[in-house]
């Protein structure tokens, strides 16, 4: 799964700009500027994705279009990824801790 999203960004009637997500409609934000609007809309898509998983939803499948195309920072992105791959894999918690020769409770953050 990609982990890019499409924004609609729009200028704001008080100044700066709004980003808003089709496919992820808790992900709103807004910036003064260009630069400050692009960080802040990753941040948010970031942020709406982890309510997904604490919610114990799937993320909304991303749809291509002609918006521009954001992606959370990568720190986001890897913990998505690590996330997605583990459910999918259906192992215990306890298992990666003892592939990884690790304790249960330092594999059981990499999940948190």
């Amino acid at each position: 799964m990609g982990y890019i999203y499409y924004a609609n960004i729009e200028s704001d009637p008080d100044g700066g700009f709004i980003v808003s997500f089709p496919d992820v409609p808790e992900a709103i934000t807004a910036g003064d500027d260009r630069s400050e609007t692009l960080a802040n809309a990753a941040q948010a898509l970031g942020l709406a994705w982890r309510s997904y998983y604490a919610a114990g939803k799937p993320l909304p499948p991303a749809k291509i279009c002609e918006r521009t195309a954001i992606a959370p920072n990568a720190w986001n992105s890897l913990k998505l990824a690590v996330i997605t791959a583990f459910e999918e894999s259906n192992i215990t918690k306890t298992e990666p801790a003892h592939r990884l020769g690790k304790q249960e409770n330092e594999a059981r953050r990499i999940l948190d």
